[in-house]
């Protein structure tokens, strides 16, 4: 395997140090505002979806309720119009 000399491999024990200069700093300080907007987002259609769910979940069950109470009658009239002829 070749390596470049921009790519060589550090040590594992060789500290990286990153100057922290006040531009570096503040677009630190924006992501971390950004990606907790994004989150506090998250959250919120996250609480969205349950209330969705629940609501969905308790249809479902009053519903599975009424049926079990009584049959629903059919709605089907496919053989309401049927004649016999009679000869």
């Amino acid at each position: 395997m070749t390596f470049f000399p921009e790519q060589t491999p550090r040590p594992s024990n060789e500290e990286i140090v990153i100057p922290f200069t006040p531009d570096l700093l503040n677009e630190l300080q924006l992501n971390l505002s950004h990606k907790d907007q994004i989150i506090s987002q998250l959250a919120k259609n996250v609480q969205q979806m349950e209330v969705k769910l629940l609501r969905n979940s308790k249809l479902t069950q009053e519903n599975s309720n009424e049926s079990k109470k009584a049959p629903r009658k059919s709605t089907d009239k496919s053989n309401s119009n049927c004649r016999t002829s009679s000869k």
